[in-house]
């Protein structure tokens, strides 16, 4: 198995396109996320899932230029599973 690193690395489409068909949400639609330890999601937090991966930002039009890194990683390819 090689080795995925910044220079081959490729989001992978397909698998970002399944994960919004479960959340039952589109590319480039601000969302929110309630975790389930608070009773009302973040009012000043918004996510949208984009083609480079899940981003978030902290207003509705504005810019999502954070990324999230473990499981959007696994979902998207970036990151691997190594069976032991």
């Amino acid at each position: 198995m090689e080795q995925i690193t910044k220079k081959n690395f490729q989001s992978n489409l397909d698998n970002i396109i399944n994960v919004t068909k479960l959340l039952d949400i589109k590319i480039d639609e601000p969302f929110k996320i309630q975790f389930f330890n608070h009773k009302e999601p973040y009012d000043l937090l918004w996510y949208k899932m984009t083609e480079n991966g899940l981003m978030y930002g902290y207003n509705e039009t504005g810019d999502y230029y954070h990324k999230s890194d473990a499981l959007e990683g696994l979902l998207i390819g970036k990151h691997q599973i190594v069976k032991i």
